[in-house]
């Protein structure tokens, strides 16, 4: 049976200026090791909390951020503090129910980073103050 055990509001600072930095670009380089054709996900490790949190679900159909609450409990977080990672602050719903992720980043969270998605070199690519930042998806 699942439950949302906690939904909290979902409040955005002000955007700051654009970030003055590099193209974002995907090359061939970045699909070095994966087998085509592929239909996988974008399933990454982040910082969530100050801890690196595996198996992370980045869904861009989803408005919501959830993240599962066995997970929730490991972080040692509470419901007064709001993770979080490069310049963004996002609310998450915890719920629990069985999952193969520990979290699900939603197009909120993601669009707050101006992050760029290449699905065919499982990348995710974002602007940062010392110019792009990559990170890849996980590779079987």
């Amino acid at each position: 049976m699942s439950e949302v055990m906690f939904v909290g509001s979902i409040e955005y600072p002000p955007k700051s200026h654009k970030l003055e930095c590099e193209l974002v670009t995907f090359t061939e380089s970045d699909v070095v090791g994966i087998t085509f054709p592929h239909q996988d996900l974008l399933v990454i490790t982040a910082g969530i909390a100050h801890c690196e949190v595996a198996r992370v679900f980045l869904e861009w159909g989803s408005m919501v951020n959830i993240i599962f609450l066995d997970v929730f409990k490991q972080l040692g977080v509470n419901e007064s503090v709001h993770p979080k990672r490069a310049s963004i602050t996002t609310h998450f719903i915890v719920v629990e129910c069985p999952s193969s992720y520990n979290i699900i980043l939603g197009r909120r969270a993601t669009g707050d980073l101006d992050v760029s998605v290449n699905m065919r070199a499982l990348a995710i690519k974002f602007p940062t103050p010392n110019g792009v930042s990559s990170v890849w998806g996980i590779r079987s």
